[in-house]
This record gives C-alpha cells, sequence and structure tokens, in this order.
C-alpha cells in the first residue's frame, strides 16, 4: 500500500473568494489550473503542487454533492471535507481493506489519472487515498458513479 504521504486536503469553503484570498495571502499559496469540475472551486499550489483544495459550500450545489457527497454546514474544523492521501500498489490497499471489512467506496478519474477510494474514520473523517489509473485496474469496494470531467 505505501502510502507515501498527504495529497491534498479539501475544504467547503463559506466565501470561495475570501477563503482563496486569505490562503493566497496569508500562506503564499498561489491560484492554479483545476479541472472542469461541474461546481465552483479553486486548486491553490505550494511548490508546482496543488495542496488546497476550496469548494464553494451552498445548500443548492447538487453537483458538489454527487461529486464529494453531502456534509452538514458547520464552522471550524468541520469546514474540512476530506484529507487525502497518495499511495501504490491499489490491490493491496483494497485485499487490506476488504480483509479487515472495513467499508470503502471508490472511482475512476481517467482525466486525471487517478483511482480513488474513500473510507471514514471513526469520528467521520473522510480519507482519500489516490493510486495511479490504469485501464486494468478492478474496482472491489462500492462503486461510485462515474462523472465526467470537462477539459
Amino acid at each position: 500500500m505505501n502510502i507515501q504521504g498527504i495529497d491534498h486536503f479539501t475544504i467547503r469553503a463559506a466565501d470561495l473568494e475570501t477563503s482563496a484570498a486569505f490562503y493566497q495571502r496569508v500562506l503564499g499559496l498561489s491560484d492554479g489550473p483545476r479541472p472542469g469540475f461541474r461546481f465552483p472551486g479553486k486548486w491553490l499550489y505550494a511548490g508546482g503542487r496543488p495542496v488546497l483544495h476550496l469548494v464553494a459550500a451552498s445548500a443548492d450545489n447538487a453537483e458538489l454533492e454527487a461529486y464529494l457527497g453531502g456534509r452538514e454546514a458547520r464552522a471550524g474544523s468541520g469546514r474540512v471535507d476530506h484529507i487525502a492521501l497518495r499511495g501504490q500498489n491499489l490491490m493491496d490497499m483494497q485485499m487490506r481493506l476488504l480483509s479487515l471489512g472495513q467499508d470503502f467506496h471508490e472511482r475512476v478519474v481517467p482525466e486525471l489519472g487517478e483511482h480513488q477510494l474513500f473510507i471514514d474514520d471513526p469520528d467521520g473523517v473522510r480519507i482519500e487515498l489516490i493510486f495511479p489509473y490504469f485501464p486494468e485496474n478492478q474496482m472491489a469496494g462500492e462503486q461510485l458513479p462515474r462523472l465526467d470531467v470537462q477539459n
């Protein structure tokens, strides 16, 4: 499974522009390219990598909920949507989760070259595990619907 480190974290921002400006001004992150998801958001970069994904939290955003699932709007740390870890050996991780009886969901995003697994920790924190996408990858958990990403 070889977890390599944190890939990014995602925050559901009450005010997308204000949050983006804060992280750019205070932490020196820079605005950068983001795939054409069908919901508002920004990817902020450090060292050439997108480390913070901001998404606009709004009660009527069906596209966001279709992609990330519903979340109760909360303040503070309750706005952290998920933590993403990048790994290797997808099949090893799938087999580990199955052997532990751990529920997980998965999705393939070929446009990003990613095969994603999603699990929840005991406190309900969503963890995304990102593995390289290959056409021969198999699904072992509950498959999430494939969503189109605009190019």
